[in-house]
């Protein structure tokens, strides 16, 4: 009697191991995430679970279902049971924007992730400038007096000449918007291969956006951080967090994501010019 029972006893942990006596739900879809209060640019996880009854084949799943989330799909893992089939998608999740985040049977309250009772050390200006000492501004004024007389006698001895026409004036250098333009046209270009070519590229085009934003609305954007840029300009929540993402969580995005991280970056030039 001691091979059936064992032979009985190893169906039953087989049974129990592939999830017996827990049916499936009939939720078409949950999302979940791990609190309902999350911090603004701090990641949080999020799970998607979707359910539909076996022999059906479900629409395709779209991550902009989430939106205004910004998403990274970490594991896709699947279960049946006689009736459904189950499908759970595991994301690191990422709020860019104080507004209460609401998608599809979950609602989040976004905090800022600094402290308002500690900023942080306030800045200090820079060095004021030495005043002059007295004999440098006299020598300066000796000078520029020996100068105009030298220029002045040479003026008398020499005879009198026709006025040349004047040169063409320069064309105006530039602007913030052209320059940044530029630097656009020039990612574009590029196919980058490789995590350091990739970072390098996210690099450039945060740094264009940053140096865009500092000339545009004169302020030090190099030294602020993509939450204090995002509260001065919301657009650039859908740029600043997505070169975050790849700078400082390596992140790999795929060629159609840098065309669309460029056309917004163009796209908020071309509307704040």
């Amino acid at each position: 009697m001691r091979g059936p029972r064992r032979s009985l006893l190893s169906i039953l942990a087989l049974v129990a191991a592939c999830g017996a006596g827990t049916p499936i739900p009939d939720v078409p879809l949950r999302i979940t995430a791990g609190a309902p209060e999350v911090e603004l640019g701090k990641a949080f996880p999020l799970t998607v679970v979707r359910t539909w009854s076996r022999g059906q084949t479900p629409a395709d799943w779209n991550d902009e279902a989430l939106a205004p989330l910004d998403v990274r799909l970490l594991e896709t893992s699947r279960r049946e049971d006689e009736q459904r089939v189950e499908e759970t998608r595991r994301y690191v999740g990422y709020a860019f924007s104080l507004a209460d985040v609401r998608v599809p049977g979950l609602e989040l309250r976004v905090k800022r992730a600094l402290d308002p009772a500690t900023p942080g050390p306030a800045e200090l200006p820079g060095e004021p400038l030495p005043e002059p000492y007295p004999w440098s501004m006299w020598a300066a004024v000796g000078a520029a007096l020996l100068t105009a007389f030298v220029l002045l006698l040479r003026r008398r001895r020499r005879p009198a000449t026709v006025a040349a026409p004047a040169p063409a004036s320069e064309p105006p250098p530039p602007g913030p918007h052209e320059l940044a333009l530029e630097r656009l046209a020039r990612l574009r270009r590029q196919q980058p291969q490789g995590h350091e070519q990739i970072s390098a590229y996210y690099v450039e085009a945060s740094g264009l956006v940053r140096d865009y934003v500092g000339e545009r609305f004169a302020v030090q954007a190099d030294v602020m951080t993509t939450e204090e840029l995002v509260e001065l300009e919301a657009p650039l929540a859908r740029v600043l967090p997505a070169c975050d993402l790849v700078k400082f969580a390596r992140h790999a995005p795929s060629a159609s994501e840098r065309e669309q991280l460029l056309d917004r970056a163009e796209a908020f030039v071309r509307e704040t010019t």
